[in-house]
């Protein structure tokens, strides 16, 4: 008996560490001994964690399966523990967003609880309701829940269970777009697994707040919180925990454009969802490793892990990577100039969003149908589309993509020879991204307000933009960015008549892109050199 219970001590260890395979087979073999041994407890036990293990793998069918087999045990036996496995029913269904009823089973269990007196168990289903209140969009519905919920556990001093809900409360601000808010629930959560010595809880918060600041685009504070995140799950071995991480950092490099050293790390969290069997994450990881690609102007790749990912997505109901997939295969095809064909894939991913009432996916999928119809030359319509995206990024209070947004309807002025339209929508984002803080997005801005103004052959205001652009992209060591503005100062400069400052950038411009590998760019700043 005391064997049995320490193994199942072990593998819920492992299933609370994310090791799910493994956890799995231990459990397998607890529940072999416990049949022989006519243990009827440690089968309950066994049959839960059999189930649990099986749901967080996507095997929902095994996880009725051994669910229902203890719920017949504890029944035939007079075991009053049925509702552990009417709340992981709960989970199968709500993880394959049967939301009627995963509600269903969470609100049996929770009545159990109440009639018992469990609190703690009343605390676990009303966090559950409150995950499909999340899941269903209702987030101000799932906040009272959650608070309901941290009252609990702050009743019963239990300092754990605060913090895990301190993070599910961070979560439902988060999804509400109310990022700094979300922040503050973290930072909670964050000093009660410092207090509590719970390394596993610490780099969960320290990963959250990693992807809240790559959201809001301080990829430098992402960066070094994920690391640190991952420097505790390391050190523990938490492989599922791995995963995330490199697929957030990977994430993150892509959206600095560093898209080789995304691939790498987006590389190892494929191959370590592959290793613990973790297909959700994996279907995750198809999705970025295509956009990465699609990114880097590797079509081909992209291609390939887009129709990977499309056929795993739909298998296990990922409509979010679904979506993504869809979007990138669009991509594809507007880059070869299919653009019916595109339109069809970003019409069916917009319809998925939708469909999952994403207002951000939506909004982002309007996004791509605005520019390729403003590729077509259809301005009217690429115009609608982005004003419509604008106005949910506006809604969801999303200043990043705000301002691209904004930048992107500049461009349909611009292309319609409409300056005076374009600079101002042009000033529209660039006010966002200060506003907000986002030097990346003000570093793109100011070059293409520069060029703009050099376009149009007014230096001298052209000049302290691009002299913007060119400190900014130094101050974020990004070395394309800081060539370009290079580049375009010597031209600027050389209209100007101002040959020495030309000189000198036309020089750097050079030196950067040969760094760089970009040969055509090279050869043009030296030519532009010869003209001097």
């Amino acid at each position: 008996m005391e064997n049995l219970s320490f193994q199942v001590d072990q593998a819920f260890l492992l299933f609370d560490r994310g090791e799910w395979q493994q956890s799995k087979e231990l459990y397998s073999k607890i529940l072999n001994q416990a049949v022989q041994e006519t243990n009827f407890s440690v089968q309950v036990s066994a049959l839960w964690g059999l189930a649990a293990n099986h749901n967080r793998q996507n095997n929902y069918g095994e996880a009725i399966t051994f669910a229902t087999q203890g719920l017949q045990v504890c029944q035939q036996n007079e075991i009053r523990e049925e509702n552990c496995f009417w709340q992981e029913l709960g989970t199968t269904y709500y993880f394959q967003a049967d939301y009627a009823k995963a509600r269903a089973y969470y609100e049996k269990a929770l009545k159990f609880n109440q009639e018992t007196g469990d609190r703690h168990g009343e605390a676990s289903n009303l966090l559950c309701l409150a995950n499909i209140k999340l899941s269903m969009n209702e987030a101000l519905k799932a906040i009272q829940c959650y608070e309901q919920v941290l009252t609990i556990y702050r009743d019963m001093g239990d300092k754990r269970e605060e913090g895990l809900t301190l993070s599910n409360l961070a979560n439902a601000y988060k999804d509400r777009n109310q990022l700094k808010k979300s922040l503050g629930y973290y930072e909670q959560a964050l000093e009660i697994s410092i207090l509590l010595k719970n390394n596993s809880r610490r780099s969960t918060c320290l990963r959250e707040m990693g992807e809240i600041y790559r959201r809001l685009g301080n990829y430098e504070k992402a960066i070094n919180l994920l690391e640190e995140s991952l420097s505790f799950t390391l050190e523990l071995g938490e492989q599922s925990r791995n995963a995330d991480t490199w697929k957030l950092l990977g994430l993150t490099y892509s959206n600095l454009q560093q898209y080789d050293k995304a691939v790498k790390l987006l590389d190892k969290a494929l191959d370590t969802s592959k290793s613990i069997n973790d297909r959700s994450n994996v279907a995750s990881c198809y999705a970025l490793l295509a956009e990465a690609y699609l990114c880097n102007g590797d079509d081909t790749k992209a291609s390939k892990f887009a129709t990977e990912g499309l056929s795993l997505q739909r298998e296990i109901g990922d409509r979010n990577d679904e979506a993504t997939s869809l979007s990138i295969l669009g991509s594809i095809s507007r880059n070869s100039q299919d653009y019916d064909k595109a339109i069809s894939f970003y019409e069916q991913a917009l319809s998925v969003s939708k469909a999952i009432n994403d207002k951000c996916g939506v909004a982002s999928r309007t996004c791509l149908l605005g520019y390729i119809h403003k590729l077509m030359e259809q301005y009217e319509e690429a115009l609608e589309y982005y004003n419509n995206a604008l106005s949910l990024y506006v809604e969801l209070e999303l200043g990043k993509d705000q301002a691209e947004t904004l930048k992107w309807i500049g461009d349909v002025y611009t292309a319609q020879n409409n300056k005076s339209e374009a600079m101002n929508f042009y000033q529209k984002a660039l006010d966002v991204y200060e506003k907000a803080g986002l030097k990346f997005g003000e570093q793109s801005i100011t070059y293409t307000i520069g060029c703009s103004f050099h376009n149009s052959k007014s230096y001298k205001q052209a000049l302290p933009f691009l002299q913007k652009s060119l400190a900014l992209a130094k101050e974020l060591e990004r070395s394309s960015d800081i060539a370009n503005s290079h580049y375009m100062l010597g031209w600027t400069c050389h209209s100007l008549g101002q040959i020495n400052e030309a000189t000198q950038h036309y020089k750097a411009a050079e030196t950067l892109y040969v760094q760089l590998g970009d040969t055509q760019w090279a050869s043009n700043a030296r030519q532009k050199l010869q003209l001097l």
